[in-house]
């Protein structure tokens, strides 16, 4: 998986205009919200509810408390936003020290109830501002909590609920994807996805196997714009990067086409590793995928097998 970057390599050739908030899109959950400019976020992959972390790393790099949110989903049938609201305002009163102000927004033609608050952090030694805000849709909460200092909040408060009045459920057909029937004999669970204006990011793996220890690792990479270059140059940037910084790594372009590419990556140092591309380019977005094996050279039925998958694949829009 250490070729990994290969994947992203691509976004060195694409050009975004900045923006305030950029588009988050998580194709699982259906939903998107705003994020602002310079902040990051996570994906929470466990077993908690919380689904998206995303912190202002300026503030974080301060040591400061960050200006910070997270997005929270929870079943819940025949109840309401503000049913969600009184639930949630009910398990956050212990630590709560006042409330500040309440309201509601119309988002996307569905009510969202929010209030603002002070209370203590989880550690009862910090005092905390924050805006939360609640939509129910299609038997879902989904919490959006925003959270800053004291100090901060007066200046922090009209970007919260502006990325709050940006959150849109359900999402309509948005991008072209490259859809890939993988092969049945084994089961394959994602283990990492990442979904935003610009690219989607999908990793998979065996679903006996964890991300330390795996035999084999498809990642696919959708870049939701079309290719300032052609084919040839896209193929020759990627050998260059695999030469700059992998000595040891060993790049063989198999087979190209008009608008796609296909090579393979092989190495036996410090770990054997060998992996597949597949590169498509369309009038609409790049797609990159491919699939890693702990062993240093790629046998000729495992080419065979994923080059017949990867080219089978349908372009679709979702």
């Amino acid at each position: 998986m250490k070729y990994i970057f290969l994947c992203c390599c691509l976004l060195l050739q694409l050009t975004t205009k900045a923006q305030t908030l950029y588009s988050y899109k998580d194709s699982l959950h259906r939903y998107a919200i705003g994020i602002p400019e310079k902040w990051k976020y996570w994906k929470r992959n466990d077993s908690t509810r919380i689904n998206l972390l995303v912190y202002d790393m300026e503030k974080h790099l301060t040591n400061e408390i960050a200006d910070n949110f997270n997005i929270t989903i929870f079943k819940h049938p025949s109840i309401n936003a503000d049913s969600a609201l009184y639930i949630l305002a009910s398990l956050t009163a212990r630590a709560r020290l006042s409330m500040l102000d309440t309201g509601s927004y119309t988002v996307d033609g569905k009510r969202m109830v929010w209030f603002d608050d002070v209370h203590v952090g989880s550690n009862f030694k910090d005092t905390l501002c924050a805006s939360d805000f609640i939509l129910y849709n299609d038997s879902k909460v989904y919490i959006i909590t925003c959270t800053t200092t004291p100090s901060r909040f007066s200046t922090s408060k009209d970007l919260f609920h502006r990325v709050a009045q940006s959150f849109k459920v359900p999402l309509p057909p948005l991008y072209e994807s490259l859809r890939i029937d993988y092969p049945t004999d084994i089961t394959w669970k994602i283990q990492n996805e990442t979904d935003d204006s610009i690219t989607h990011v999908m990793q998979l793996l065996p679903i006996n196997e964890s991300a330390e220890q795996w035999t084999s690792c498809i990642n696919l990479v959708t870049i939701k714009q079309k290719a300032q270059q052609r084919i040839e140059q896209t193929l020759s940037s990627c050998k260059a990067q695999v030469n700059e910084k992998y000595t040891n790594a060993h790049f063989t372009l198999l087979s190209k086409g008009e608008n796609w590419g296909l090579f393979k990556i092989e190495t036996s140092h410090p770990t054997p590793e060998a992996t597949l591309y597949y590169v498509l380019q369309t009038g609409l977005s790049v797609h990159t995928i491919s699939i890693a094996f702990t062993q240093p050279i790629l046998s000729d039925d495992l080419l065979k097998r994923w080059t017949r998958i990867f080219r089978n694949g349908k372009l679709v829009m979702e």
